[in-house]
């Protein structure tokens, strides 16, 4: 096993992933591996696509891990040989978290042996330069990144939260937003949701099953047996989708408003 250049970008939406964002970040490192690196293979490059450095989901392990995760995970595992590269945009594609967490991260990839290049301004970190005499002024340019980083995002979580605030406060005669329960679809023109009939019979058909007595698990396997359409992206049905639906009160009617803050996966009503 030999060291390798490991390429890594991450952007938080959908709309940065249409745009110039990725190619710039993944060109920027292959031009750094083709400059700087000696003729070390360059490794797939790792993607986080809609994955938030500011609530550190993108560092995440196990069944939820990111890319950046499960190569946390592989180094972890000594699968990642010592004198590797990982190379970035910023640092903060790696992390928006405080600045604290942040630098244990970096400091969890240095230890083990591989370096951390930075392409916008040409930084590349390394546990004998960090913990070097002169290591200082690296160590608090890597501080004075992820701070800079935390700020911008927690400006603009403040900012968001002001406006869904002002959106929660309009609920009643202006949808929160277009993205509703799976069984309904927003009327753009008359701001009013509208039932898809097709759906509207699954979920039916879910709770008269679960009144009948059957399991989440049972009406789950029937669903798949069937080739019943999922809603969504998923591509089964499963156990835990099935409670979540009966357990949700909008088949009554009811919104329950959520406040995410930049600490959490899931809002709290």
């Amino acid at each position: 096993m030999a060291p390798k250049v490991y390429s890594y970008a991450r952007w938080s939406t959908p709309r940065q992933g249409k745009g110039h964002s990725p190619e710039r970040q993944l060109q920027a490192a292959r031009e750094y591996a083709a400059r700087e690196t000696n003729g070390l293979v360059v490794d797939e490059a790792m993607v986080d696509e809609g994955r938030s450095a500011f609530r550190g989901s993108n560092v995440k392990k196990g069944e939820q891990a990111g890319a950046l995760g499960r190569f946390l995970e592989r180094i972890e595992a000594g699968e990642v040989e010592r004198g590797s590269v990982l190379v970035l945009e910023n640092l903060d594609r790696m992390s928006r978290m405080a600045p604290r967490k942040a630098l244990n991260i970096l400091s969890a990839i240095v230890d083990k042996g591989i370096a951390v290049h930075t392409t916008n301004d040409g930084q590349t970190y390394t546990a004998k330069k960090l913990d070097s005499g002169d290591g200082l002024q690296s160590l608090l340019i890597a501080l004075l990144a992820f701070n800079t980083a935390n700020q911008e995002s927690v400006k603009k979580g403040t900012r968001l939260r002001d406006v869904w605030e002002a959106k929660r406060k309009n609920a009643l005669l202006k949808p929160l937003s277009p993205v509703g329960p799976k069984w309904l679809r927003l009327n753009k023109a008359t701001g009013k949701w509208k039932p898809i009939p097709e759906r509207v019979e699954i979920v039916r058909r879910i709770f008269q099953e679960s009144i009948a007595g059957k399991g989440v698990q049972v009406i789950a396997r029937t669903l798949n047996e069937e080739g019943v359409p999922v809603f969504g992206s998923a591509k089964h049905w499963h156990r835990a989708y099935i409670v979540k639906l009966l357990d949700n009160p909008a088949v009554i009617g009811t919104l329950v408003p959520h406040i995410l803050t930049h600490d959490e996966e899931t809002g709290k009503p």
